[in-house]
């Protein structure tokens, strides 16, 4: 009952503060916002875990920051900017809109500012980010073609792909999807060698369909090479997962 009980404090808790900071966001006091969670995280750094509470304030710091700049104060704006930057790692994988127009802005203030080595910084980092929306969705367009059985279609297109170019869920998919695609077509040891590193991105993966698809294409592809050891092994695998 205590625990039930902490767990409906909470919550109410939060409740209650989103509110308030939503009524501030609401009135445009993208500056007292931010402060107020800026506050909230110095006092319970968890809270910067709280996706709701960090949406809101990447989005007072966009706001604030923009302000800043269309005001001509380009040393605040940037100083806001990159606040948001303890987010980064996040929003390489999250939100890469978000991040690519952070870079932009980033890039814009600092030239005013003249900051030659770190306009350049930016630059490239936005440009990365670019190229990782760009394969991001080929990988997508490309995981149709799989859905849709076009295997032949799927190695053509997926081997022009930087796979640095890639996240680790997408070079997940990109092992596994060519990995699949030269099992049907029959090419098994190619097969093998994409697959089993395939595993490698899905392994700590909750998604365990996935695995065991993967585990069940390793078993076939084994047998067919007349490797029966492997392929038991890895048919135990896909029915014991």
């Amino acid at each position: 009952m205590t625990l039930g009980l902490k767990v409906v404090q909470e919550l109410n808790s939060d409740r209650s503060l989103v509110e308030e900071l939503m009524k501030d966001y609401k009135e445009h006091a993208f500056l007292k916002c931010m402060n107020k969670i800026e506050l909230l995280f110095e006092n319970c750094p968890n809270t910067k875990n709280k996706k709701l509470i960090r949406n809101i304030y990447l989005n007072s710091c966009m706001k604030a920051a923009l302000s800043a700049k269309t005001a001509g104060d380009y040393f605040t704006s940037k100083t806001i900017y990159e606040k948001l930057l303890i987010y980064e790692r996040e929003l390489i994988f999250e939100a890469d809109v978000i991040l690519y127009t952070v870079y932009c802005q980033l890039s814009e203030v600092i030239s005013q500012l003249k900051l030659v080595d770190e306009l350049n910084k930016y630059n490239e980092k936005a440009k990365r980010v670019v190229t990782k929306m760009v394969s991001s969705r080929v990988i997508h367009s490309i995981y149709l073609q799989f859905i849709d059985g076009n295997y032949e279609e799927v190695i053509k297109r997926i081997s022009i792909i930087n796979i640095d170019d890639l996240d680790q869920d997408n070079k997940g998919r990109y092992y596994m999807m060519i990995g699949i695609a030269y099992c049907y077509k029959e090419d098994y040891k190619k097969a093998v060698h994409y697959l089993e590193i395939s595993i490698y991105y899905y392994k700590d993966k909750p998604n365990t369909s996935v695995v065991n698809l993967i585990f069940e294409e390793l078993s076939k592809c084994y047998m067919q090479l007349e490797e029966y050891p492997k392929g038991f092994k890895y048919l135990k695998l896909a029915h014991n997962n």
